[in-house]
């Protein structure tokens, strides 16, 4: 069962920005992550992005449809599957896994411009809640660093 569930709510920096810093202290932390996505277009586009976000860092990851998926640290997936067996599940604006509580620990970065992502997690926020589960919100600042807010 999950320990621990965080909702990142995105203010300043868009997921782009974002969600590489998050996944680069979690590689660094030496956990493995599934980075949960809505559809094929955003796994392909994240794949893309973790590959170019910057000329002098590197994050070793891969696609679930890759043949060595099981082999890659950080697996992006638009289906609910844990490939490598990730201790981490980062889902990524209004994707969901239904094996959620399989996981140590799970994170939900959602864009709070968008009212669809923002009333997504809501919704999750008070299904988990209810559950028992420990629960960490945290915003950003304008500086765009994570600051806990609940």
């Amino acid at each position: 069962m999950a320990h621990e569930v965080n909702f990142y709510h995105l203010t300043v920096l868009p997921v782009e920005r974002a969600l590489p810093k998050l996944v680069e202290k979690i590689y660094a932390g030496g956990k493995k992550a599934v980075i949960r996505v809505s559809s094929v277009q955003r796994a392909e586009e994240l794949d893309q992005l973790l590959w170019t976000y910057s000329p002098n860092d590197f994050l070793p990851h891969g696609l679930a449809h890759d043949t060595q998926a099981a082999e890659h640290p950080i697996v992006i997936t638009e289906k609910d599957e844990n490939p490598n067996q990730s201790d981490i599940l980062l889902m990524v604006g209004d994707a969901w896994s239904e094996r959620w509580q399989d996981f140590e620990r799970c994170l939900l970065m959602f864009d709070g411009h968008r009212q669809d992502e923002l009333a997504f997690a809501r919704r999750q926020w008070q299904t988990i809640k209810e559950q028992g589960v420990t629960l960490t919100y945290w915003k950003q600042t304008e500086q765009g660093s994570w600051q806990k807010a609940a």
